[in-house]
This record gives C-alpha cells, sequence and structure tokens, in this order.
C-alpha cells in the first residue's frame, strides 16, 4: 500500500501535509537536531534512545509519527531493519514523517548503513545484516527542478553493480535516483546506496536520500540522491 502519492521524483519535493497524529509545531525543533558526520561511514555513535526498531508489521504511519515528534523535538533519530520487509517498512514510515513534518518546514534526509549480525557478513552486507537509516532534519527547500538519471534495482539485482552505477553518476554530477517497486526491490536500493556510499569515499564524497512515490496509484518507489 502506498501511503500518498506525490509529484515529481526529478525534485525534492515539499510534500502536502497529512494529519498527524502526534501534533504539529511551527517552532519547536526547527533547525535543530542534525544527523551525524556525512564523512563517516558509520555515522554517529547510537544509543537505545536514538534508534527505533522498525519490523515487517510495524504501522508506517504511526512509525513516521514517531518519526516527527522525535524530530520536533531536536533528536538524533536513527531507524534500524533486517530484512526486506521490514526495511521496506522503514522506508514507507520515512516517507510518511515527511509528510508530518512540512507544516514545521522541516525535511529529512536519510543516510543508511550496515551494521552487522553476522562477521561474515561485514563486508557483503548479507541477509544476516542489519541496516540502519540516519535521519538528518533540514529546513524545507523549494523543489528542484532540474531532470535526472533514473538508476533501477530489481529483485533479482545486485546492490554492488547498481552502486556502480549510482557512484557514477554521482561523479559525473548528475541529479540521480534509485527506482525500487516492491519491497525486495526497496531492500536492494537500500543496500546499493551503502555500497555507493563506500565506493564514493575515496572520492571524498558522499550521497544522502530521500523516499517519494513519484505515480499515483502505483507503489514504485524512487530514492532521490543529494550529494555532499
Amino acid at each position: 500500500a502506498i501511503p500518498q502519492a506525490v509529484g515529481p521524483i526529478n525534485s525534492v519535493t515539499v510534500l502536502e501535509s497529512m494529519s498527524n497524529p502526534f501534533g504539529r509545531s511551527r517552532d519547536r525543533g526547527k533547525g535543530r537536531g542534525k544527523g551525524g558526520n556525512s564523512r563517516n561511514m558509520r555515522g554517529p555513535s547510537a544509543n537505545d534512545d536514538a534508534i527505533l526498531k522498525v519490523g515487517s508489521n510495524n504501522d508506517v504511519h504511526k512509525t513516521g509519527g514517531a518519526i516527527a515528534q522525535r524530530t520536533r523535538s531536536g533528536q538524533l533519530t536513527m531507524m534500524d531493519s533486517a530484512g526486506a520487509l521490514s526495511v521496506n517498512q522503514a522506508m514507507k514510515s520515512l516517507f510518511v514523517a515527511r509528510q508530518y513534518l512540512v507544516d514545521d518546514e522541516i525535511d529529512l534526509f536519510a543516510q543508511p548503513e550496515f551494521e552487522t549480525l553476522d562477521p561474515r557478513d561485514t563486508a557483503s552486507g548479507g541477509l544476516n545484516t542489519l541496516v540502519r537509516v540516519t535521519l538528518e532534519q533540514r529546513t524545507a527547500q523549494r523543489p528542484r527542478e532540474a531532470k535526472g538519471m533514473l538508476v533501477k534495482a530489481g529483485p533479482n539485482s545486485d546492490p554492488k553493480v547498481v552502486a556502480g552505477a549510482i557512484a557514477q553518476n554521482i561523479r559525473a554530477g548528475h541529479h540521480c535516483a534509485v527506482s525500487a517497486q516492491g519491497a525486495v526491490s526497496v531492500y536492494n536500493a537500500v543496500r546499493s546506496i551503502i555500497f555507493a556510499r563506500r565506493y564514493l569515499e575515496p572520492d571524498g564524497m558522499d550521497i544522502e536520500f530521500q523516499p517519494q512515490f513519484p505515480y499515483s496509484e502505483s507503489n514504485v518507489m524512487h530514492m532521490v540522491l543529494h550529494p555532499q
């Protein structure tokens, strides 16, 4: 199910607001609570208070509301999820949180990384590896109109191959987004972004992303990439 469809994926879209069960404030938390150092692939140190564990059965609106509430109070937020279904719910929850924060004029950007559950998966980002997404808040900006390159991640895609295409586009200065449809494809897309961050690190570059649903009545998700 799609939480709510939005406009063109080629822009940093200012989303239309939704009814927020956690309430809103236009002043609280604005411009506060920025997440980690983008040059540190492992991100800021986490504690239990900063981490939201997202499972395959999480209600994306409740999780999105919790993210929005933390953001307004200036708290660092990280999402931990393991496996395709859980990562997919985490991405939908982030999408919903961005909608809840529109009236606060706050937007969220995400940087994913691997947290190893099994030492054998440290380098590969295998199926026993936890995905940790660190969120950074900023003042919402006007939409960016520039067209970009679209890289597709499918259920059978090799995340490292997709990552290579992402890194090539970012190095060339192209606006870029990763397209994915379905939980396994979204999972592969997130893993691809993690590997792309590794590929770009020797160049002194990094990326972050924002999830969007560009098409009405479609579950195709685009992860719009932003170079740093």
